[in-house]
C-alpha cells in the first residue's frame, strides 16, 4: 500500500482539495535488444516481438532510449514519453514472398529494396488532459487497451504506435437511474483519431471508437438463499470504425454520423459510393472472478454486426483463465489464453473478414503495425505466462506463445513458437533492471523453405529520478 500512496500522492492531494502545480521528470530509460537470427516482422507472416508500441526491430543491435515527464497546473495535466529508436537495416523479402503479400493484400508488388536502417526520435504517449463534468478530455498521442486479456484487445491494443486522438473518457462510474440498479454503474470511453502510414488515400482514413462497460452490483440477489449470479462479473461492449478518406468519402459531420448510425452490412453500390459507412467492428468482453483467486474472461470480435453475441459463427474468440495464486505458493500466478481468427465466413472466406475490408484493405494498421490483437488475420494461437512475485516491484516470469496461420491465407501456412524468460528487479528505490530472453522457432515456407530459429536478448535500465518542481 505504501508504494501506491507514494505513486499517487499528487492525485490524492487533488482529491482532498489541494491541487498541485508541478513539473516532474518521471523516468529516464535505455533498452538494448539484440537479435541473433532472422526475426519475423510482418503483419501478415507474424511478429517476433509483440505489444511493444510499434517499435521497430531487425536482426542485430536495436536500441530505445527515452524519458517520461509530467506536469500539472490546476485542472490541466500534461504527459510526455519521447524516445530515440534505432533498428538496423535488413535484406528485402524474396520476390516470391513479396508476390504472396501483394496477392493477400490486393496491393501492388513492392520493389526488392532492403529495409532501411531506422534512426529516429518518436513521441509515444504524449497528451494534455483536463476534467470537465466528470469527463477526462484529452488530446494528443495515446495508447489504449480495451479488453481483459493479456494478449491485447481485439478492438485496440498497444501492439501499434499510439494514435493521435481526441478522447473523452468517463473515468468515474456513472449511475443511470433504473438500469444501474441491475447492472451497476457504467463507464464510457470514446476517441476520434487519424491513422498514419496508409497510402490508399492522400488524406485519411480516420478511426473512432466507443466502449461501454459495467459491473453488476454484488448485492443483487434473485433467490431466497441470497445467490448472487452477477457477483464478480464485469462486462464490456465496444465498437470501432475506420471510415472516410480523400477520393472516396469526405470527412464531414454527415459522413461521421452516417458511419456512426450504420449497424449492419451495406450493399455493394453503397460500399463503393460517397455514402460508404466504412469498416465497422464490434467486440464483447467479460471477466468473472470465482472464489477470489480464479478469473475467467474472454474477448470477442465481429465485423459489420451490432455485437458478436448476435453472430457467433462470424466471431473471433480470445478466451483466457487467470489463477492469482496457488495453495502454499501465494506469490505464484498462472495465465493462459487462446486466440482464433481463422473463421470461414461466407462470402468473406479466408482472411478477408477480420482486420480486412474490400475498400479499406489491410486496414487495421497504424504506421504499419497491427492495432488489434497480434494474432492478425486467419490464424490460431495461444499464450501462457506464470509469474513469481518477489516484491511489489520485482518479479520473474516464464512465457510461451504459439501461432499458426491458415494455408488458405498464406500458402502452405506458417508455424511460430516462442519461449521466454523475463525478470524485473527494483535494485534500488530509484533504479530498475528489466531483462528478457526469448527463443523462437518458425516455419514460413513462403519466406524460407527450412525451419528457422532466432534468439532475442533484451536489457533495460530505468532511472526514476523523482525530480520535481512543485508549488
Amino acid at each position: 500500500m505504501k508504494y501506491l500512496r507514494g505513486e499517487f500522492a499528487d492525485e490524492l492531494s487533488a482529491i482532498e482539495g489541494k491541487p498541485v502545480e508541478s513539473i516532474q521528470l518521471s523516468s529516464v530509460y535505455t533498452r538494448v535488444v539484440g537479435i541473433a537470427g532472422q526475426p519475423l516482422n510482418s503483419n501478415n507472416l507474424g511478429q517476433t516481438i509483440v505489444n511493444d508500441y510499434g517499435r521497430p526491430y531487425q536482426e542485430g543491435f536495436n536500441n530505445y532510449t527515452g524519458f517520461t515527464a509530467r506536469a500539472e497546473d490546476g485542472s490541466l495535466a500534461f504527459y510526455i514519453n519521447g524516445e530515440y529508436q534505432h533498428a538496423p537495416s535488413a535484406p528485402a523479402y524474396p520476390l516470391g514472398t513479396r508476390e504472396v503479400l501483394a496477392a493477400v493484400n490486393l496491393a501492388p508488388v513492392q520493389p526488392g529494396v532492403p529495409f532501411p536502417a531506422i534512426n529516429r526520435f518518436r513521441l509515444l504517449d504524449t497528451y494534455v488532459t483536463t476534467r470537465l463534468l466528470g469527463q477526462d478530455i484529452s488530446i494528443g498521442k495515446q495508447s489504449l487497451d480495451w479488453g481483459p486479456t493479456q494478449s491485447g484487445s481485439f478492438a485496440i491494443s498497444n501492439n501499434a504506435e499510439p494514435l493521435w486522438m481526441l478522447r473523452l473518457n468517463r473515468s468515474e462510474p456513472f449511475w443511470i437511474p433504473g438500469m444501474s440498479h441491475l447492472f451497476g454503474p457504467f463507464r464510457f470511453d470514446n476517441f476520434f483519431s487519424k491513422l498514419s502510414g496508409h497510402t490508399q488515400f492522400p488524406q485519411g482514413p480516420y478511426m473512432y471508437g466507443q466502449k461501454i462497460s459495467f459491473k453488476p452490483l454484488a448485492e443483487i440477489s434473485f433467490t431466497r438463499r441470497g445467490i448472487r449470479p452477477f457477483r464478480g462479473i464485469e462486462i464490456g461492449f465496444s465498437r470501432t470504425a475506420i471510415f472516410a478518406g480523400q477520393g472516396h468519402v469526405p470527412l464531414t459531420f454527415g459522413s461521421f454520423w452516417n458511419s456512426f448510425t450504420s449497424l449492419t452490412n451495406v450493399p455493394t453500390d453503397v460500399k463503393f459510393s460517397r455514402h460508404d459507412p466504412g469498416a465497422r467492428f464490434s467486440t464483447f468482453d467479460f471477466s468473472w472472478q470465482l472464489g477470489g483467486w480464479v478469473t475467467l474472461y474472454t474477448d470477442m470480435l465481429t465485423h459489420d454486426e451490432l455485437t458478436p453475441l448476435a453472430a457467433f459463427r462470424r466471431t473471433a474468440f480470445n478466451p483466457g483463465i487467470y489463477v492469482s495464486h496457488f495453495p502454499h505458493l501465494p506469490k505464484l500466478d498462472f495465465r493462459v489464453e487462446a486466440v482464433d481468427t481463422n473463421r470461414e465466413v461466407f462470402p468473406a472466406l479466408g482472411a478477408y473478414f477480420f482486420y480486412y475490408e474490400v475498400v479499406y484493405r489491410n486496414l487495421y494498421l497504424n504506421n504499419n503495425s497491427l492495432m488489434g490483437s497480434w494474432i492478425g488475420r486467419a490464424a490460431t494461437g495461444y499464450a501462457a505466462w506464470t509469474t513469481y512475485t518477489i516484491s511489489p516491484l520485482s518479479s520473474i516470469q516464464l512465457g510461451y506463445r504459439r501461432m499458426k496461420i491458415a494455408p488458405d491465407y498464406i500458402p502452405r501456412g506458417t508455424t511460430q513458437n516462442m519461449a521466454s524468460l523475463a525478470a524485473t528487479l527494483r535494485v534500488r528505490k530509484q533504479m530498475e533492471l528489466k531483462g528478457v530472453l526469448q527463443y523462437e522457432s518458425w516455419l514460413v515456407p513462403v519466406l524460407n523453405s527450412h525451419r528457422q530459429a532466432d534468439f532475442t536478448a533484451s536489457f533495460q535500465l530505468t532511472w526514476f529520478p523523482n525530480r520535481a518542481l512543485r508549488r
